[in-house]
């Protein structure tokens, strides 16, 4: 042990191995690309389930029965798929499950544009769009937008913002994953 810590102090090549050293022994440890927690798609899901069960039924939307057991089974194993893909570290298939649930959300957002009665439905589908976009943009690494609550210079509208930034007046529209709103089309 003393002849490498001799060889070390002395020789010219010692202190770039010590470094050397360390960045192969740091490098692990340092933290990675933020990947989405359980918790986060436990909120989501517990999101679709209170509009699957609650929300809906709660609704004028319920006359559409098949339609819409469709669309809330669909959303439900989405939801799920994304979180499975997540802890299995896919990647891919977390994006595409996550896609699918922001366009099951956008079109459940489309049925509620004729229901004067769904205002929270809307309202939780908007949440349901803001976190997938979140949980999708950390699964990307990347993203122009951010939803965090506070509309940014390159963004139209915030789906996790209160309100979002997108007219309810004159059309009637909701904030999508891409921080841009959108029309609600009947």
């Amino acid at each position: 042990m003393m002849e490498i810590t001799k060889i070390l102090k002395t020789s010219w090549f010692g202190p770039w191995l010590v470094a050397a050293v360390c960045v192969l022994v740091l490098t692990p440890a340092m933290p990675q690309k933020a990947a989405a927690t359980a918790v986060e798609y436990a909120v989501m899901l517990a999101l679709i389930i209170v509009v699957c069960i609650t929300d809906v039924s709660a609704s004028e939307l319920h006359q559409n029965g098949a339609a819409l057991n469709a669309i809330t089974g669909q959303f439900q194993a989405a939801a799920n798929g994304a979180a499975v893909a997540n802890s299995a570290g896919d990647r891919a298939k977390e994006i595409s499950r996550l896609s699918k649930v922001i366009g099951l959300a956008s079109a459940l957002m489309g049925m509620t544009s004729s229901c004067d009665a769904c205002v929270d439905l809307r309202s939780d589908l908007q949440q349901i769009i803001g976190l997938a976009a979140v949980l999708k943009s950390q699964a990307l690494g990347v993203g122009a937008c951010s939803p965090d609550g506070v509309i940014q210079g390159n963004e139209q509208c915030d789906p996790l913002a209160v309100p979002t930034g997108c007219p309810v007046l004159t059309v009637p529209s909701f904030c999508n994953d891409e921080c841009q709103c959108e029309p609600i089309i009947p």
